[in-house]
Formats: structure tokens, C-alpha cells, sequence
């Protein structure tokens, strides 16, 4: 996603990332920018740090999901979530378990939440 053709104002910064591995990244910009969920009624507003790529394709191959048992009821925020696919936002740890704080549930003791 291109931030300025999305209509985003940058504030400009200086800001290193450590990651994996120790790897160091630098972000040159951020954003404030609302999220909100296309299944209920959450909504979030934080600063983002602009970087030209988050990661790879995630996850990195194609996972089996013929013998998992999605419940019906249950409306996924991603429905490819098993097919490798570019990655748009990585939300920290804190807005994180806020979402998932609320209404999960586990497919079995080695599968995801839901």
C-alpha cells in the first residue's frame, strides 16, 4: 500500500527498529491512522511507522486446512489466511492482545485462534 496515495500525512522521523536476528531497520516516517474491523465493531487509532516492506509472504507455504473444522458462525478477518500473501500492517503486541482478548476461540491444542 502506497501511504501517501492513500492520503496519509507523514510526520517525518528518525526511527531504528530492531528485529529478528538483530537486524536494524530505520523508519523515516509515521502515520496516525484508524483501523476498524470488517466484522464487528472494533476500532482503533495509533501512530504507524511507514517501512518500504513489513516481511516475505506470510505464512510461507500453503497450510493443509482440509481436516480443520471451521464453525460456520465464525467470520474470519482474513478467509486466505492458509496462502502466502503480502503483509499490509504488523499491530503490536498491545493492540494485539486487545483483539484477541475478545470472543476467540481455538481450534484444537496445535491450531490457531480464531
Amino acid at each position: 500500500l502506497c501511504w501517501v496515495c492513500l492520503g496519509f500525512v507523514g510526520t517525518k522521523i528518525n526511527k531504528s527498529i530492531t528485529g529478528i536476528n538483530e537486524v536494524v531497520s530505520r523508519a523515516a516516517y509515521q502515520v496516525t491512522a484508524s483501523i476498524r474491523s470488517r466484522i464487528n465493531n472494533y476500532s482503533a487509532t495509533m501512530d504507524m511507522l511507514v517501512l518500504p516492506k513489513i516481511t516475505g509472504k506470510l505464512p510461507t507455504n500453503n497450510i493443509d486446512t482440509e481436516k480443520w473444522f471451521i464453525p460456520k458462525d465464525i467470520k474470519l478477518a482474513d478467509s486466505r489466511f492458509f496462502s502466502p500473501e503480502k503483509i499490509d500492517l504488523l499491530i503490536g503486541a498491545d493492540t494485539y492482545w486487545e483483539i484477541m482478548c475478545s470472543g476467540n476461540v481455538k481450534l484444537h491444542t496445535r491450531g490457531p485462534y480464531l
